[in-house]
C-alpha cells in the first residue's frame, strides 16, 4: 500500500470538523442555515477554512454537561493548530500507522513493565491498609471489652470456692467444678425465675410485633394525611423518654390497676418498645409497592385479608428483627421488674442476681455461675438469630 504523507489534506472546498458549533458555522448565502453542518450545501460547510493538521485534532471530552447538549464538542481553531501530545508533526516523511502514544508508553511502543504496575498497586494497597489501622484498633478494643468479661465469667463459674477466692481470675479452673451451678440453681429457684422471664419475654415479643405492625401499616399507607404523620412523630418523640423518668407514675398506675405483676411488666415493655418498632416497620412498609395491595383489593380482598395474607408475610424479616430486639430488652431488664413486681416470688432472673451482691459477696463461683445461667439464653438467641437482625435492618433501610 502506498504511503501517504502526513500533511495530506482534503481537497479545497470543504472541511468537516468534529461536532462544530452550529451558531458560528452559518452558510454565506444563508441557505438551510438551521441544518447541521454536515447537512448543509457542500463546499460551504465551514467559513473558517484553512490548512489544519487533521491528524492532530485533539479529542474532546465526552461528558455532556447540563445546558450544553447542542454544543457537545465545540470546534476551536487553536485545537487544530495544537496537535495532540504524542502525535507526529507535519513534515515527517511518512504517516505512521501507529496510534498516538498513550501515557505509560515509550517511543518504541513498549509499555511499562508489569512489575512497576504491581509495585504501584502494592503501594496503594499499603496505604489503604495503613488507613484501616485506626478502625481495626477501635474494633479490637470493643471486642476485648466484651470477650474479656465473658471469659472471666465462664472461668470463675467452673472454679471451686477456694480457687475463686485465692486464685487468679484469668486462670483456667483446675479442676473443673459444677458446684457453683448446683448452688445457684437452688438459691435462685432457677426454674420458676426462668419461667417468669420467658413469660414476660413471650408477651413482649408477640405484643410488640402485632401492635407495631398494625400501627406502622396504618401510618405507611396514610402518610399523606396529617393526623397519621403527627402520630408517627409523636411515637418517635417517646423514644427519648427513658423509663426512670416515668418510673414513679408508672408504679402508681400499675398498682392502682392491679398490674403489679409480670403481666403489668410485659405491658410496659410493649409500650416502651413500640416507638422503635414502629419506626422499623414503617421504613420497611414504605419499600413495599402499594400496587400489590391494590391488585388484591380488585380481587375482592378486604383490608384485613390484605394485611394478614399479603402484607404480614412480607414483614417476616422485619418481624424477626423487632422480635429479637424486644426479647433482649425484656430479658435483660432489671429496673422495671424490680419496681413494678410487688411479689418477690415472681421476680425475673436479672432481679434475682441482686441477692449475690449482699448475702454471697465472697462466694464468687456461685455468683458467676448464676450470672452465666441468666445470660446464656440471651446469648444463644442472639447467636442463632443475628443474621435475621442484619437482614431486617438492611432491607428496611433500602427503598
Amino acid at each position: 500500500m502506498a504511503a501517504a504523507r502526513l500533511d495530506h489534506r482534503p481537497a479545497d472546498g470543504g472541511l468537516h470538523p468534529h461536532q462544530p458549533r452550529h451558531r458560528v458555522q452559518e452558510l454565506p448565502e444563508l441557505v438551510r442555515h438551521h441544518r447541521r453542518p454536515d447537512r448543509r450545501r457542500p463546499g460551504h460547510l465551514d467559513h473558517q477554512r484553512g490548512d489544519e493538521h487533521l491528524q492532530g485534532l485533539q479529542r474532546r471530552r465526552l461528558r455532556v454537561p447540563d445546558g450544553e447538549r447542542d454544543d457537545l464538542l465545540p470546534d476551536r481553531r487553536r485545537d487544530r493548530r495544537d496537535p495532540a501530545a504524542g502525535h507526529p508533526r507535519e513534515g515527517s516523511a511518512l504517516m505512521s500507522l501507529q496510534a498516538p502514544l498513550r501515557p505509560g508508553t515509550t517511543a518504541t511502543g513498549s509499555v511499562r513493565s508489569v512489575d512497576a504496575d504491581r509495585t504501584a498497586g502494592g503501594r496503594g494497597a499499603g496505604r489503604r491498609d495503613r488507613a484501616n489501622w485506626p478502625v481495626t484498633i477501635v474494633l479490637a478494643l470493643c471486642a476485648l471489652s466484651v470477650l474479656v468479661p465473658l471469659y472471666v465469667t465462664v472461668t470463675m463459674a467452673f472454679k471451686t470456692t477456694a480457687q475463686a477466692v485465692d486464685g487468679n481470675a484469668f486462670s483456667l479452673p483446675a479442676p473443673f467444678s459444677v458446684d457453683g451451678f448446683v448452688q445457684a440453681w437452688e438459691l435462685t429457684d432457677f426454674p420458676r425465675a426462668f419461667g417468669v422471664s420467658v413469660f414476660i419475654a413471650a408477651i413482649t415479643v408477640v405484643g410488640t410485633i402485632l401492635l407495631a405492625s398494625f400501627t406502622a401499616y396504618a401510618i405507611a399507607r396514610n402518610w399523606e394525611r396529617r393526623l397519621f404523620r403527627w402520630s408517627f412523630f409523636y411515637l418517635l418523640a417517646a423514644m427519648f423518654l427513658p423509663f426512670p423518668v416515668l418510673a414513679l407514675s408508672q408504679v402508681k398506675l400499675t398498682g392502682l390497676a392491679g398490674l403489679d405483676n409480670p403481666i403489668g411488666v410485659a405491658i410496659l415493655h410493649v409500650m416502651f418498645q413500640l416507638s422503635f418498632s414502629v419506626l422499623l416497620f414503617t421504613a420497611f412498609l414504605r419499600s413495599i409497592p402499594a400496587e400489590l395491595e391494590e391488585s388484591a383489593r380488585i380481587d375482592g380482598a378486604s383490608t384485613g385479608q390484605v394485611f394478614w395474607r399479603l402484607v404480614f408475610p412480607l414483614l417476616a424479616p422485619m418481624s424477626a428483627t423487632v422480635g429479637i430486639f424486644a426479647f433482649l430488652a425484656s430479658w435483660n431488664d432489671f429496673v422495671m421488674p424490680s419496681l413494678i413486681t410487688s411479689n418477690p416470688a415472681l421476680q425475673t432472673l436479672p432481679v434475682l442476681q441482686q441477692m449475690f451482691q449482699t448475702q454471697f459477696s465472697n462466694n464468687y463461683n456461685v455468683s458467676f455461675a448464676s450470672y452465666l445461667m441468666a445470660m446464656a439464653p440471651a446469648i444463644i438467641v442472639y447467636l442463632v438469630t443475628q443474621r435475621w437482625v442484619m437482614a431486617g435492618v438492611t432491607q428496611g433501610a433500602i427503598k
